[in-house]
């Protein structure tokens, strides 16, 4: 993206009144609608001290965000439109956006960042609910707002991997199980299932 494009999409992006998202990658798929609620740079799990990684570099969002000009933007907007938006209308946003991909089956959470606080682990439990026929998923650190109490009255179609601790799943960094990570989310469903399974992934 040369100098000029940049200058062109960020002034596209500036208002952030609309649902940003994208459809999948060359890992998740065509499949998967992304959004997320904050941008790595400013991941609060991170400045909490609960990422898996002890090295904040390492993060492969936060790697996107550095070396992609255009990605810490977009991701801007997005957070800025999940703060200034209700639930009610993020829903109405994503069921929209689901009529023009019908073959979207799965909603991931946060490809970029984490959960800033309970209000945000409501909010995805009230999109999620008012949004069936799709699998929304997400990975979370955030141990200190992922409850026994949140998972037992969580819709269904959401699932909460926790980032080294279990929720519906557990996800830990070069573990030893019987589950692992195929790095291809196109043939796997590991984490879009409640299984209470510990999957590892190789660090990247």
């Amino acid at each position: 993206m040369t100098q000029q494009q940049l200058e062109i999409y960020l002034k596209k992006i500036k208002r952030c009144k609309d649902f940003k998202y994208t459809i999948g990658n060359r890992k998740i798929g065509n499949d998967t609608l992304i959004f997320n609620m904050t941008t790595a740079s400013k991941c609060p799990s991170a400045k909490l001290g609960l990422c898996q990684l002890d090295d904040p570099d390492q993060c492969y969002a936060l790697k996107a965000e550095k070396f992609y000009p255009q990605s810490y933007p977009f991701r801007q907007c997005q957070a800025r439109y999940w703060r200034n938006n209700t639930a009610e209308t993020i829903a109405r946003a994503i069921r929209a956006a689901l009529k023009n991909h019908k073959k979207v089956k799965y909603i991931r959470v946060n490809e970029a960042g984490d959960m800033t606080s309970a209000a945000c682990l409501e909010k995805i439990m009230q999109i999620s609910a008012y949004v069936r026929g799709v699998v929304f998923y997400m990975y979370t650190a955030r141990r200190d707002l992922v409850t026994k109490k949140a998972l037992a009255i969580k819709p269904s179609n959401l699932i909460i991997n926790g980032s080294g601790f279990m929720a519906d799943n557990a996800f830990i960094i070069d573990g030893k199980t019987k589950y692992k990570c195929k790095m291809d989310c196109t043939t796997c469903t590991l984490c879009k299932t409640n299984g209470h399974k510990t999957i590892s992934v190789k660090k990247h």
